[in-house]
């Protein structure tokens, strides 16, 4: 789907020359819908990405801020979430559960899924001596609008060629902030269960994962760790997710401007994701950061453990050279 590049003959040109192309090429975009709350004045997303704002139903909300919700964007970008549905009238896996039954209802197979606080996508390019850059400000020359959303497609045209490519492929997503600045991340369209958890941009291949799972498992994934706990159901379906690790996304800090957590609730919520990790057939597998008092912090998957035992495929598939 994506052009050849030789990454060893003018590869920042080529790159850059296809994000400003691909900004052009809006008629690829599967549905998106930016998941928010308690953000109605400040979704940094759609000021990171305005063309969204054109978008009908880009804003997946409670039902019960709609209408604070519209009174900063209007009813046209507004999808709304009954109230019924899920395990309680809040909840980050509600949300993004509801955008693809959204998308697959009307029959999409792919659906792009968003966090409410992208504030900057990036890619990586080669930088000399061995190391990559994301390093942009001198390129773009005043075209950072342009940029990003170049970048935005970029992305989702290399999910859509792996979803195209590897068969049970159900999740894609970018790299987070500067988890990686390797040469070879900035070479890679994308890898096969080689990554982390999915990031503030995702790429669904809706109908799989559907198929495959019934859905995001809100009992145990409604108020926290829908990321990981998304990736264990595909695990544990048979399927794979994908890594772009050549985008590069930033969003708002998530500990101090959060609006899912707070200082007293963050510990019972990171002690449930937990919980519920180490009762899953997965949980062996399960990297855990504690923080001073022992307390469950952060995790993550140990995907070379994975594929030591067997229990995933792992491979890349780089710019063609």
């Amino acid at each position: 789907m994506l052009p050849s590049l030789d990454l060893h003959e003018d590869s920042q040109d080529a790159k850059f020359d296809l994000v400003f192309s691909l900004a052009q090429r809006l008629d690829l975009l599967p549905p998106v819908y930016v998941i928010s709350h308690a953000r109605a004045g400040r979704v940094r997303t759609l000021k990171t990405l305005p063309v969204l704002n054109e978008m009908p139903g880009v804003l997946v909300v409670a039902e019960h801020e709609m209408a604070e919700y519209q009174r900063h964007h209007g009813r046209r970008v507004l999808l709304p979430i009954p109230e019924d549905f899920g395990p309680r009238n809040l909840g980050v896996g509600r949300a993004r559960q509801w955008s693809l039954d959204t998308a697959d209802v009307l029959g999409h197979d792919h659906a792009i899924v968003l966090d409410d606080d992208l504030t900057l996508l990036s890619v990586l390019w080669g930088a000399e001596p061995g190391r990559a850059s994301r390093a942009f400000a001198g390129r773009v020359e005043g075209r950072r609008e342009e940029f990003f959303l170049g970048v935005f497609m970029l992305f989702v045209v290399a999910s859509l060629e792996a979803f195209e490519r590897v068969p049970s492929a159900m999740i894609s997503s970018h790299q987070n902030q500067n988890a990686n600045r390797t040469p070879a991340a900035s070479e890679a369209r994308y890898q096969v269960n080689l990554g982390g958890n999915p990031g503030l941009a995702q790429a669904w291949h809706v109908r799989r994962f559907l198929e495959a799972t019934g859905g995001l498992d809100l009992a145990r994934w409604n108020d926290h760790g829908d990321d990981i706990g998304a990736v264990v159901q595909i695990l544990n379906a048979g399927g794979s997710v994908i890594k772009v690790p050549s985008i590069i996304g930033n969003s708002l800090d998530c500990e101090t401007d959060s609006v899912i957590r707070t200082p007293e609730s963050a510990p019972r919520l990171r002690q449930a994701e937990h919980d519920h990790l180490m009762a899953d057939p997965l949980g062996p597998y399960v990297k855990t950061k504690y923080d001073l008092i022992d307390r469950p912090q952060w995790h993550s998957l140990d995907w070379r453990r994975l594929a030591r035992d067997g229990r995933v495929t792992t491979g890349s598939a780089p710019w063609a050279v």
